[in-house]
């Protein structure tokens, strides 16, 4: 079959859950023989990135990407955030529709892209079947439900997700429960992870995320200070840096390592106590949190959004307040047995739950289950006004 993404952060220019998962979803549907075309936009990850680096990427080879790049990007942006439609990004959109059959066209981020009124853009256009990814709580605004109904079919990656739409009363006739995936490469016996030659003074803490106040990083700094000999390294960049190096001045436990490519993250996985997770957000999914299971490594999270029904289905602990999180620290890094423990029951669920091989297998049967449906609606005298 042949694949559209569309997306706004894409590859390098890119942060967020959405854009490692849509790089991860591209690469396992064209080892599986499909092709798969990205359309992103350059413009709004460089008005947005500020500090934040480059993330390491290395496209597949036989991936076809397309990114929307102007002159007047501030221009076209503006235009965008005030008519909540895609102006002047349709052309290009349209454009790269039109030059190919697509079988498929999958929407993730586009909030930058005009919204969900792109999708009544691209209905219009073609006849390919309609997904979107509801990655988080972009739905849940003013426009929302604008161009959902041209959909075939609406994905939440948790049942947090799902049923935050449902409260507000935005969903479809046909949804489904997809959550993010590991690649092969990251489960168990897959690779040989080489030790870190990095020698700490106590076990560390690991944490990896885009670093934004809504990260909630800087939440850890006053329990960390009660911890000297608690080792924490900070994996990622973004917008807050200059703010949590300021606030951590002094701090000797506490180690910036900036972006990381997939095989250096593996790397501090596999040598660390466990991953915190100390988001201020409603989170859908976390990505680094099934990664830490895939490495056979605890999770310590905040219990906030879809945390809990990744971390309870996983293995590690939850806290809500500065004196759990003490503990839980304390807990885990003093006590080798509850770490290979709870590190065990993550990667078994990293292998039940959220293997490559089960969410591609449930994407295909999706798709396939409205071919069937688009086939029946035809041989009853035509397509339906949906496509």
């Amino acid at each position: 079959m042949r694949f559209c993404m569309i997306t706004t952060f894409f590859g390098a220019e890119s942060f967020g859950a959405e854009a490692v998962y849509v790089e991860r979803l591209c690469d396992a549907l064209i080892r599986r023989g499909h092709e798969v075309h990205v359309i992103h936009d350059r413009d709004s990850f460089s008005l947005q990135r500020g500090l934040s680096s480059p993330r390491p990427f290395r496209p597949q080879e036989l991936l076809h990407t397309h990114a929307m790049e102007s002159r007047m990007r501030s221009l076209s942006a503006l235009w965008t955030k005030l008519t909540a439609g895609p102006g002047p990004k349709w052309p290009f959109v349209r454009n790269v529709l039109k030059q190919h059959d697509f079988d498929v066209v999958h929407f993730h981020n586009i909030r930058h892209l005009g919204g969900t009124a792109l999708i009544a853009h691209v209905r219009r256009t073609t006849k390919a079947r309609l997904l979107m990814t509801a990655h988080n709580h972009a739905l849940l605004g003013g426009n929302g439900r604008r161009g959902l109904a041209r959909l075939d079919a609406l994905i939440f990656p948790s049942a947090f997700e799902r049923a935050a739409h449902e409260t507000r009363g935005i969903g479809h006739e046909r949804t489904a429960c997809l959550p993010y995936f590991l690649p092969d490469e990251w489960l168990p016996g897959s690779i040989d992870t080489p030790p870190s030659t990095i020698i700490w003074r106590n076990p560390y803490f690991l944490v990896n995320c885009r670093v934004t106040r809504e990260s909630g990083v800087h939440t850890l700094l006053p329990v960390l200070r009660k911890l000297p000999t608690c080792d924490v390294q900070i994996a990622g960049d973004g917008p807050y840096m200059p703010d949590l190096k300021r606030l951590s001045t002094g701090m000797a436990n506490v180690k910036f390592l900036g972006v990381q490519s997939s095989y250096g993250m593996q790397r501090l996985y596999a040598n660390t106590a466990a991953l915190l997770v100390p988001t201020l957000e409603d989170v859908s999914f976390d990505y680094p949190s099934i990664e830490a299971f895939g490495r056979g490594r605890p999770v310590i999270a905040r219990d906030i959004g879809g945390l809990r029904e990744i971390v309870e289905a996983g293995g590690g602990l939850l806290y809500k307040t500065d004196e759990e999180l003490e503990s839980a620290l304390r807990t885990v890094g003093a006590n080798i047995r509850l770490r290979r423990q709870m590190g065990e029951s993550g990667r078994r669920a990293a292998r039940e739950l959220w293997s490559e091989e089960k969410h591609i297998r449930a994407y295909l049967e999706l798709i396939a289950t409205l071919q069937s449906v688009k086939d029946v609606t035809a041989s009853r005298g035509g397509l339906s006004t949906r496509g």
